[in-house]
């Protein structure tokens, strides 16, 4: 993984991950039309093959975990504002991180509450250290530059990654009471779905 990208270069699922950002530089909280019909830049043909993509050419290696490999295409499907095809797939992963999955697609879906549902269900998930990271979050989007607003500093307050306070937030965005926060908090997910994939990547590559 580079800072660029979730993946390496020897895998299908960067070429993807690649078309997907071109055509969508960063995903919207809530994608145009919202619920699990909503619009997307994303081409239908870039979406037919995350679907139909064989684990070992997805992943550019034999899956170790193949779970983990559908929560690659899980993740690579919600990131192309596929949200109810993302959802068909990690309904089906019983695991914290099919659950984190689950629990963005709901928020961006939006409904906040079921969304904080499956967060519960998600638990302590190990990536909540590495998002509340000081500044990690600007490093690793280039050009980005967040605006001076504190919703960072709301969601990390407790020292680590909080889900429900980037719900609430995100919530209170939707409805205009915190508009000034969009643009941070687009970035902010942009940066978690990232690093999300990459730890789904790496658990289904390696033991």
């Amino acid at each position: 993984m580079t800072l660029d990208s979730p993946f390496p270069l020897s895998s299908g699922a960067r070429h993807l991950f690649d078309e997907i950002r071109a055509a969508s530089p960063c995903p919207s909280l809530v994608p145009d039309g919202a619920g699990t019909h909503a619009a997307t830049a994303v081409p239908k043909a870039i979406v037919d093959e995350i679907r139909k993509v064989s684990d070992e050419d997805l992943l550019g290696t034999a899956p170790l975990d193949p779970t983990m490999a559908a929560a690659v295409r899980a993740g690579l499907l919600l990131r192309a504002d596929r949200l109810e095809k993302s959802h068909t797939i990690s309904q089906g992963i019983d695991t914290p991180t099919g659950s984190y999955w689950h629990g963005i697609m709901h928020r961006r879906e939006p409904d906040y509450g079921n969304s904080k549902y499956w967060f519960r269900r998600t638990g302590p998930h190990p990536l909540f250290q590495r998002l509340a990271e000081p500044d990690g979050s600007q490093r690793e989007i280039e050009g980005a530059s967040y605006p001076d607003t504190g919703g960072f500093g709301e969601i990390v307050e407790s020292g680590l990654w909080d889900p429900f306070s980037f719900v609430d937030l995100c919530e209170a965005c939707a409805r205009g009471s915190r508009p000034e926060l969009r643009e941070e908090l687009e970035l902010l997910q942009e940066r978690e779905m990232k690093l999300l994939l990459a730890h789904c990547f790496e658990a289904a590559t390696t033991r």
